[in-house]
């Protein structure tokens, strides 16, 4: 044709043809483009010459090829790549040979280049007769060359001439398929490396999705389907090692093709191609599985198979297997692929196991935390509660649900008066102190309060970052109910043993006030002495100070801290226990320093402590006999302390009990209740502060209390006293209702208020003051708590409000109900001001001017 360029025969242009292909050959993008070059060159060889450039395949479907009869090595066949010309046989015939077929066998078996196959066109084709039959002149001849490069054989190029082949031809062709090998298999390495790579960031992302599956089930199941899908497999299973059975069990598999049935799911350690590999540990690679004795047939078209173990640890945990049904379908590069693949697989089946065993023990730990009897409380690093137990619930009276909204600020658990402590506590837990012994009263939906104690546990990570803190709270009302019947029965116990002293303390200055009374009596009014009038008030005051005190230590309180110094509260336990301790020749000892400043405490339960100190030391001293009965109360300021010492001349504490003696229930008394000690630990510990003992054995015993004060207050200036009001201006123009059942009462606070300038009515019971307060106005009232009739002072109280609200706030309530606390905690709540009898009639004075002169009254003017 014009303008082709002629066939190559001379030198220059056979070297312009080599050029042409070599320069075709090297642009080339894959193998099949490559055999596409050179058939485009070979026909250029000889005028009407055709082409066929087949390639070794990297494995073949035997079960499925038509010629598989004639290949009797089921191995790599030749598959036609390129086609140009004319050839007797159709391609769809000749497109795939099986290589052990003559002459191609003779053509891939060539070890030099001057060796040739020739063949008459009429047998140029497979399952024709076979070669070696000389060729006639003219006759249109076949010439196949083997594709090499170097020692490997890659393919076959069968070259069709009418006539003779000229030997300038057949040098040229040699030569052309000797660079076209080269082409070839660089092509098919660079294809190879590109496939790896491929299938190397393929399995990249294969670890990266199946580690984000913490389901060991899921896990498995979409591993092989990821695999089997990524790779394009034909079939993928993965199989599980039980080494207690030594069995191995399919667990998942994926197939590009659905099978009808099922086989068996399960196999002996070291049996078949996946046994093997699980009991050695090493990648099975089979390229022909009807070779093998031991075979299981898990898919009836398979052909090769890859078994790749999944070592955990090091030790075999699963196996996946892949099979083809091509023969030798698997390469060394994807040996490397599936085993990357397996040991990304152990990284997530790893973190599965993992995340399923905290699961378990999460799951183990909430329930164990779910079912506690003890209050849990999470709280974040925020201060806000994160989780609650359903014990909180059972604390407070409302669900947990509710229980994280209503108590998102952990503070509002307890009552409003307890909330300051709890949340300081908190911020120091926050800010990663730990407190152990917190105790408030925490908050119900019912309105009765219940004693807490909780402990508050910093949450910090493994690298000490803060994550919270856990709260731990237990109900303690039932303890502290028997806590405080176990403090009554003592008081009891030690009120029984004084109640001789306390009625020789009342006697004594009862005899001087009823001698007093007696001798004015018997004496005309102008001989009275305004001292003996002292005296007779001096004697009651003692009176009152015996009974207030013997009923402050009986009184059943809840726990109501108030300001008092230690000093006050010894010194009433001595003026109690005094007579009695004199009898046994007991002497009481005071050694107070005056600085020792006033605390919070309940006065009450600190009266037991040194009740019970005093009680042990002279019991040791009258039971050991001791000459000299000597107890001595110190008090000192240390720093930011208070140091008490109660010190006796007993015969001491042997030194191997002066760990015990604070133990509950532990005595050395054939009679002893070994609550006593006992209970001075709790009340001085539940004050912050710390209890001790000391001796040395026949010197007597010591023990030391230190309570916190805090530090030193600087001296604060005088606080200016108000200017006492005229006693006669006070009430002018002022009218008061007294109500009380005793006349003497009534008769004695309505002197008091006349000199004050009132104007005094009074009634004995609520009817009666009804009656009254319906027809006149009154600036103020006086009611006794407790009376007889329809109502109660509280009850009258309540009434007031209902019919003359004005004076709701000027009432003042008297009462000699000093055993019971819950009246003056009511009373406060209120707001009202309160008197005590026996009162003082100068203080019963400043209550009532305090109310009339402070307190705003709307109403009418008479």
């Amino acid at each position: 044709m014009p303008g082709e360029r002629p066939p190559p025969t001379a030198t220059a242009p056979r070297r312009t043809w080599l050029a042409d292909l070599a320069n075709a050959l090297a642009h080339a993008q894959d193998a099949g483009e490559a055999a596409e070059r050179l058939a485009e060159q070979i026909v250029r060889l000889s005028p009407g010459a055709s082409a066929r450039v087949y390639l070794l395949g990297p494995g073949d479907r035997c079960a499925t090829c038509p010629r598989a009869r004639e290949c009797t090595t089921r191995d790599r066949c030749l598959h036609l790549a390129a086609e140009r010309g004319t050839f007797a046989q159709l391609p769809t015939v000749a497109e795939r040979i099986p290589r052990t077929l003559s002459p191609w066998a003779d053509a891939l078996g060539a070890t030099t280049l001057e060796r040739r196959v020739r063949v008459a066109q009429e047998i140029a084709a497979p399952g024709q007769p076979a070669a070696g039959q000389p060729a006639q002149e003219g006759d249109a001849v076949s010439l196949l060359l083997s594709l090499r490069a170097g020692a490997e054989v890659v393919g076959v190029v069968a070259i069709r001439v009418d006539g003779p082949v000229p030997a300038e031809s057949e040098s040229v062709a040699e030569e052309a398929a000797f660079l076209a090998g080269a082409a070839v298999r660089a092509a098919i390495s660079r294809a190879q490396e590109r496939r790896r790579f491929e299938q190397l960031l393929l399995v990249n992302d294969l670890g990266r999705k199946v580690n984000s599956i913490l389901n060991l089930d899921l896990l498995l199941r979409q591993a092989v389907v990821d695999i089997q899908r990524t790779f394009g497999y034909r079939h993928v299973s993965l199989f599980l090692v039980d080494r207690e059975t030594r069995r191995v069990a399919m667990k998942a598999e994926s197939s590009r093709y659905p099978r009808g049935d099922r086989a068996e799911g399960s196999m002996d350690l070291g049996q078949g191609i996946v046994g093997r590999a699980a009991r050695s540990g090493r990648t099975v690679r089979v390229d022909d599985v009807t070779a093998e004795p031991d075979y299981v047939d898990w898919w009836p078209d398979t052909r090769s198979e890859v078994a790749v173990p999944v070592r955990i640890g090091g030790v075999v945990e699963a196996v996946v297997n892949v099979e083809s049904d091509v023969v030798a379908a698997f390469s060394e590069a994807d040996v490397l692929v599936l085993e990357t693949a397996a040991h990304q697989l152990a990284i997530a089946m790893e973190n599965a196991r993992l995340f399923g065993r905290v699961k378990e023990s999460e799951e183990e730990y909430r329930t164990l935390v779910e079912s506690a009897t003890t209050g849990v409380l999470q709280v974040d690093t925020a201060g806000h509660t994160a989780y609650a137990n359903p014990a909180i619930g059972d604390l407070t009276g409302i669900d947990r649900t509710t229980a994280l909204s209503r108590f998102a600020d952990p503070a509002d658990l307890a009552v409003p008066e307890d909330r300051p402590r709890v949340a300081t506590a908190m911020a120091a837990a926050l800010r990663g102190e730990r407190r152990r012994d917190l105790e408030f009263r925490a908050a119900r939906a019912d309105g009765k309060p219940r004693f807490v104690t909780a402990e508050l546990q910093p949450l910090l990570s493994e690298s000490g970052v803060r994550k919270g803190v856990l709260m731990l709270l237990r109900d303690v009302t039932r303890e502290k109910e028997l806590q405080s019947q176990l403090h009554q029965s003592e008081k009891l116990k030690a009120m029984g043993e004084m109640v001789s002293g306390v009625a020789h303390e009342l006697n004594n200055p009862l005899a001087g006030i009823l001698g007093y009374a007696q001798l004015f009596l018997s004496q005309p009014t102008e001989q009275w002495s305004r001292r003996d009038v002292e005296k007779i008030e001096s004697n009651a005051r003692r009176c009152k100070r015996i009974v207030e005190n013997l009923l402050t230590f009986a009184r059943q309180s809840r726990s109501e801290r108030q300001r008092a110094t230690v000093n006050e509260v010894i010194e009433s336990v001595i003026a109690l226990n005094e007579y009695q301790f004199r009898l046994d020749n007991v002497e009481m000892v005071r050694a107070f320093d005056p600085k020792v400043p006033a605390v919070a405490l309940d006065v009450s339960r600190w009266q037991q402590v040194f009740i019970n100190l005093a009680q042990n030391a002279r019991e040791a001293m009258v039971e050991s006999g001791a000459p000299v009965r000597r107890i001595t109360f110190t008090t000192r300021r240390r720093a930011d302390d208070i140091e008490i010492r109660v010190e006796d001349t007993g015969p001491g504490i042997p030194r191997h009990l002066l760990t015990r003696v604070f133990d509950p229930f532990f005595t050395t008394r054939e009679h002893g209740t070994g609550l006593g000690l006992g209970l001075c630990y709790g009340i001085v510990t539940d004050h912050g502060g710390t209890i001790t003992a000391d001796s040395e054995p026949g010197k007597g015993a010591a023990i030391t209390i230190r309570l916190p004060c805090g530090p030193a207050a600087e001296d604060a200036p005088p606080t200016p006293v108000a200017p006492r009001p005229d006693a006669h201006q006070a009430g002018f123009d002022l009218k008061v209702l007294v109500v009380d059942d005793e006349q003497v009462v009534r008769e004695v606070v309505t002197h008091v208020l006349e000199l004050h300038g009132y104007d005094v009515d009074t009634a004995k019971d609520s009817t009666e003051a009804l009656e009254k307060l319906a027809a006149n106005p009154y600036d103020a009232m006086l009611t006794d708590l407790r009376m007889p009739g329809e109502l109660d002072g509280m009850g009258l109280h309540k009434r007031v409000r209902e019919s003359h609200p004005e004076l709701a706030a000027r009432v003042i309530f008297m009462t000699g109900d000093v055993l019971e606390n819950d009246v003056f905690r009511d009373i406060d709540a209120l707001g009202l001001p309160y008197v005590r009898k026996p009162f003082d009639i100068r203080e019963l004075a400043r209550v009532v001017n305090g109310v009339t002169a402070h307190t705003p009254l709307a109403r009418k003017p008479r």
